[in-house]
């Protein structure tokens, strides 16, 4: 009634709607975090973000946390009696027992023998080994920069593990070792093809790893290799000279390389790969008696393992673990899986026994359809590794670095599980090597998601799979 009459409705600038500005200005850089965090192109940001924060936590954990001996000091002795001169690998023995390890592993530990003066400085050997864990991180994040199916805040969850950093920095397993040239290998087989400029734009590390790589999608059908390079198999073969794990990879690459490159491409990656591991080992192959020791005790299949240190065998009981048939049930279950998914696999080319008669017809042509993806790589060798950690003998602490940095990608990548049930299928297994000592509990809740997370990516979404249209265009030329 008095005074100067409101505004009119219709003015915004005066409306009882309007944002406040402070609200506004609150709010852009919550939506830009927003946008960060689950957006594909903003993932070397998170990675950068989270590369330096491991830098961090690794430096903390050196001078923070005491360093408790478990299998370093062994192999250190193990690598006295080689650098002694003496090349009898049935000889090479430590306080916890002979070494159990290809070639490799006596390298890398002669390296670190040296370099610690023989065990006298253990911190000098912690930041090698926190290198080799933040360069590992670096190499992962490479390849998941590939998984447009993977948002950037589900990186973060690689780096929370308690465990990993203690089997890197505190314990110095030569499982770290193996698992970097492994991750290197990955990387560079599942490149993708691009000028030097794309390439660049996703990661300054990857100018290094991606020119060189082996596969890359739109292979050439003859079967010959992308850039003639087999620098990825190369890798391969040294983490395979430190730890014998890294075969569980190997059914998916032959695969890879038998569909997506020919018979012959195989072939050859397959010798590659025994004479790179024949020339590591030649030292220790110099007369009959010290190459029949070494492939013993190097390449050991009948290994028995103590019930007490296992992780996942547990609730089974001690009589049945130890039970002999027990290991040939468990060696049956990854045979029978590991044709379950190839069979899966082999689903986009036609299915298996059509894979095959083009393979026999064209032994030096690719017997796919149509070109190899990154993420269909990268899933693949995954998954078989996981398959031979489900169905594994037994798994130790130290063994849970084989796959510990796979299972955010199968989760989101390969499965159809919404975020929290990756979640806390994740956290179950993250617990089962987290609880010391295991327990019935622990064991059974890690055996159990093993097996989910394997039943989802078999049920799971295709991957890497292009449009059905250009498929069925492919599918016309090759028949």
């Amino acid at each position: 009634m008095y005074g100067i009459p409101p505004p009119p409705p219709s003015d915004p600038s005066f409306s009882s709607t309007a944002p406040h500005p402070n609200a506004l200005a609150f709010a852009r850089p919550l939506h830009s975090l927003q946008r960060i965090l689950t957006e594909h192109q903003f993932c070397w940001i998170v990675a950068a973000a989270l590369l330096a924060w491991e830098a961090v936590v690794c430096a903390g954990v050196i001078h923070k946390v005491t360093y408790t001996e478990i299998d370093f000091r062994t192999y250190l002795q193990q690598v006295e009696v080689f650098l002694s001169g003496e090349r009898d690998y049935s000889l090479f023995k430590g306080d916890t027992g002979p070494a159990v390890y290809p070639a490799g592993h006596i390298y890398a530990y002669s390296l670190l023998h040296r370099l610690t003066d023989g065990g006298k400085h253990l911190q000098r050997a912690q930041w090698v080994f926190a290198g080799v864990y933040v360069a590992t991180m670096a190499l992962v994040f490479a390849i998941y920069s590939k998984g447009r199916r993977v948002p950037p805040y589900a990186l973060i969850f690689l780096t929370i593990s308690k465990r990993l950093h203690s089997l890197y920095v505190l314990r110095m397993f030569n499982d770290c070792i193996a698992m970097f040239f492994l991750y290197a290998a990955v990387c560079m087989y599942s490149t993708e093809g691009g000028s030097r400029r794309e390439v660049g734009r996703r990661w300054i590390w990857g100018t290094l790893l991606f020119r060189c790589a082996f596969f890359k999608t739109g292979a050439r059908r003859d079967g010959g290799d992308a850039d003639g390079a087999y620098i990825p198999t190369l890798l391969r073969s040294l983490a395979l000279s430190v730890k014998m794990s890294i075969l569980l990879f190997l059914p998916a690459l032959l695969y890879l390389l038998f569909v997506y490159h020919s018979p012959l491409t195989c072939f050859l990656h397959v010798a590659l790969l025994a004479l790179s591991q024949a020339l590591l080992a030649s030292p220790f192959l110099t007369t009959p008696s010290h190459a029949l020791a070494y492939l013993r005790q190097a390449f050991d299949f009948h290994r028995t393992f103590l019930w007490e240190w296992t992780v996942n065998w547990r609730w089974l009981g001690e009589d049945a673990f130890e039970d002999p048939v027990w290991s040939k049930v468990l060696l049956g279950a990854h045979a029978a899986a590991l044709v379950l998914f190839a069979s899966r696999w082999a689903e986009a080319e036609g299915g298996l026994s059509r894979v095959l008669a083009r393979a026999w017809t064209r032994p030096g042509q690719a017997p796919a359809w149509g070109p190899l993806t990154a993420e269909r790589t990268v899933t693949l060798l995954f998954t078989s590794n996981l398959v031979g950690v489900a169905c594994a003998r037994s798994l130790h602490y130290q063994f849970y670095a084989w796959f510990a940095h796979q299972l955010v990608w199968l989760l989101w990548s390969a499965t159809d599980f919404e975020p929290m049930q990756a979640l806390v299928l994740t956290s179950l297994i993250e617990y089962g090597f987290h609880a010391f000592p295991s327990t019935v509990n622990s064991s059974l809740g890690l055996v159990i998601s093993l097996l989910v997370v394997l039943v989802g990516i078999y049920y799971g979404r295709p991957v890497g799979e292009e449009n059905p249209v250009e498929r069925e265009g492919e599918k016309r030329k090759v028949e």
